[in-house]
């Protein structure tokens, strides 16, 4: 277990984390220009002194309630910042939930996560949040990192999290900051120049999906992300064409019986020409197992 500060606003100094024995701090990326926000001076002084960094992404507390479009566009702003501080590509950023989430809004808050994810993928997707929050994205596999904190949590701690915020209200160095555990020897930490180990496959972020057979917005984005293509969730020209492409059938942009048969046959459905809801329900599964 590792120790380590958390702060928004003010500068702190080397010798004073030193002083309380921290190796490692979590820092900010917001808006644009908010003087939180973690500079590339401060990673790379961090860095030369072997202290690790956690970035988390904030601009409001309830941020995350706003859904997926959100996520998406948080997620493009704080990829963004993370290469301009220094941090490594296969580093995650921590999103957070900081408020006392209720069950009746995680909807939003599940799908502001699944807009994160399509742009970071789940291997760079954190949240920073209470105890039922982090639990419900952890269940959801909507996240593969976790930074709990003891508020909202009424002494509970998921197992599943990899940083825990312990205690609030201190100063160090006359900064405010939280006091942190970082649990495990990977925890998201980061140093500027670090050497990213072999990266894994990335998992698509649109599954496990309900075998509904229902073809909707989740289904098709799962779909498209498969293909290496814009996961916009609309089955419009380009994905019929890529669709077509995929399977090798010639790409006229008309999904007719000799492009379904051929799909059929691709995912283990029964062969008769017509895309149905049964067709639909064989490709999901085949999204969900990745053979797709």
């Amino acid at each position: 277990m590792r120790f380590g500060l958390d702060w928004a606003y003010g500068d702190m100094s080397v010798a004073a984390l030193r002083a309380v024995g921290a190796d490692f701090i979590g820092r900010y990326a917001s808006t644009p220009g908010n003087p939180k926000n973690l500079t590339a001076r401060e990673a790379q002084e961090m860095s030369n002194a072997d202290i690790d960094i956690l970035l988390v992404f904030e601009t409001t507390a309830e941020r995350a309630l706003a859904g997926r479009e959100a996520g998406r566009t948080d997620a493009t702003s704080a990829r963004k910042q993370a290469i301009a501080v220094g941090m490594p590509e296969h580093r995650p950023i921590f999103f957070t939930v900081d408020f006392d989430a209720t069950p009746q809004q995680q909807g939003p808050i599940d799908d502001y996560f699944r807009g994160a994810a399509s742009v970071l993928g789940l291997d760079g997707t954190g949240a920073y949040g209470g105890y039922w929050v982090v639990m419900r994205l952890f269940d959801a596999d909507l996240i593969r990192w976790g930074w709990q904190t003891y508020a909202w949590s009424g002494g509970n701690w998921d197992t599943r999290a990899h940083v825990r915020q312990f205690s609030n209200g201190h100063t160090v160095g006359g900064v405010d900051c939280d006091y942190d555990h970082g649990l495990g020897k990977d925890f998201g930490q980061w140093r500027v120049g670090q050497q990213a180990p072999p990266k894994p496959p990335r998992g698509n972020p649109h599954v496990p999906l309900a075998l509904d057979g229902v073809l909707g917005g989740q289904t098709v984005a799962a779909m498209q992300w498969a293909m290496s293509i814009p996961d916009d969730g609309v089955f419009g020209d380009q994905t019929k064409r890529a669709l077509q492409t995929h399977l090798g059938v010639t790409v006229d942009g008309i999904i007719g019986p000799q492009t379904v048969r051929t799909l059929q046959r691709h995912v283990g459905a029964p062969i008769d020409g017509i895309w149905g809801p049964e067709t639909t329900r064989f490709l999901q599964r085949s999204l969900n197992s990745g053979q797709f």
